[in-house]
């Protein structure tokens, strides 16, 4: 039996709600599944930890994926390494 995505009548639950929320866009580009996607959000509210560390510990997704995926969403390139002096800043 499936057990169902956390209620959102405590503060955890609406947190975590509320990120689940905020990552679908990127989810649906890396093509988590829902069951994936609830099964995640359990784990974090079980361990109190975020949807997010929850996806890249579970293995559901990597972390360069996830930001690859993150910087594909919002229309910038994404560098897996930046080489020392590769930075600029600006004074």
């Amino acid at each position: 039996m499936k057990e169902p995505l956390p209620r959102h009548d405590d503060p955890q639950s609406a947190r975590l709600l509320a990120e689940v929320r905020n990552w679908l866009p990127v989810l649906r580009i890396l093509g988590v599944s829902g069951e994936q996607l609830a099964q995640t959000a359990l784990r974090a509210r079980e361990n109190g930890s975020t949807f997010k560390s929850e996806m890249i510990a579970s293995g559901v997704v990597t972390e360069a994926g996830l930001y690859r995926a993150l910087a594909r969403y919002i229309g910038v390139s994404y560098i897996d390494d930046i080489g020392f002096g590769e930075i600029l800043t600006r004074d």
